[in-house]
């Protein structure tokens, strides 16, 4: 028989195999998440290092992907506390109360992702301004700056399920979209690849 979903919001021990409730791959994901944190930080500093140190010249680019790399620590905070209620554990075992912590973690960590990819991009946009000579793909540089995603109104709606019903959200389509749409970094290493 399988186990049951508790559905009891006031729930404060889970339903499910005993078994179930002592696996956590929490320490795994915590470990992966933060080595390769780490690496990014790392590398950032690198960078740092040589703009200030070496070629003494700090540009727009570098704040914003220090920025970036801030709200990256931040992303895995975010891990952390998601891991304290359920993330990596069977979701059969979290009960209601840990359930809605772990989605207001998901949703800050929402946030964080979103600002610190959209910091990537800005801060290689404004690098491209600097190797872009044309007006018309500088109008396309800014073009590419500047988009925030909200997806749900009211905001509240991401985490409380009794909302979900009254609220406004994207569609799994438009999730697929933005992905697409992400993944268009590559338009920007294109773009640096045509520049004269």
């Amino acid at each position: 028989m399988a186990p049951q979903i508790n559905s009891d919001p006031h729930a404060l021990t889970p339903v499910g195999d005993v078994a179930n409730i002592k696996e956590s791959n929490a320490a795994n994901i915590l470990g992966l998440v933060g080595t390769l944190g780490f690496l990014a930080v790392v590398v950032v500093a690198m960078r740092l290092y040589v703009r200030v140190r070496i070629l003494k010249f700090v540009g727009t680019d570098d704040f914003l992907i220090t920025a970036s790399m801030v709200f990256g620590v931040g992303m895995f905070v975010c891990f952390v506390g998601e891991t304290y209620n359920g993330l990596g554990s069977h979701y059969d075992t979290i009960t209601l109360p840990e359930q809605e912590r772990y989605l207001k973690w998901v949703f800050a960590h929402s946030l964080f992702v979103t600002t610190a990819c959209c910091l990537v991009k800005i801060s290689i946009a404004f690098f491209l301004m600097r190797l872009a000579p044309r007006k018309s793909w500088q109008w396309f540089l800014w073009a590419m700056i500047g988009t925030l995603i909200f997806a749900c109104i009211p905001v509240q709606a991401f985490w409380d399920m009794s909302l979900v019903k009254t609220a406004k959200c994207f569609s799994v389509e438009t999730f697929i979209a933005v992905g697409l749409w992400n993944a268009g970094s590559l338009q920007l290493v294109a773009l640096a690849q045509t520049l004269d």
